[in-house]
């Protein structure tokens, strides 16, 4: 019971912060202008940032899969057949990646094709 108390006066606690520290762009509201509403919604730089923060979990993410397959192989193998495994790998991807556009490319010449007639 005592817990449950202790999180319904957070819960209380929060609400009433957030009704005193609310920001809201009021257009009801003479001290606000109409320039600092604008402000709360421009979205310019949201792309950007988004892109940079999508390619940073990537690039965290990745380096975190190769240490692990670095850390799980090292003891069985050595670092040149670990290369050699990361090469054989690329290799495969490579093949796969250009059979996929070899397919797009093919269904794309025969769209652009029936386009023409």
């Amino acid at each position: 019971m005592e817990e449950t108390n202790q999180a319904m006066a957070a819960i209380h606690q929060w609400q009433k912060w957030y009704r005193d520290n609310k920001i809201v762009a009021d257009p009801e509201e003479p001290l606000v202008a109409k320039d600092q509403r604008h402000n709360l919604h421009d979205t310019t730089n949201v792309s950007a940032t988004l892109n940079h923060m999508t390619n940073q979990n990537l690039l965290t993410e990745a380096t975190n899969c190769f240490a692990d397959t670095i850390a799980e192989y090292t003891g069985a193998l050595s670092g040149k057949e670990i290369y050699k495994a990361f090469y054989a790998a690329a290799c495969t991807q490579y093949e796969f990646a250009k059979k996929e556009y070899k397919q797009a490319e093919d269904l794309m010449n025969m769209l652009r094709c029936d386009g023409m007639r």
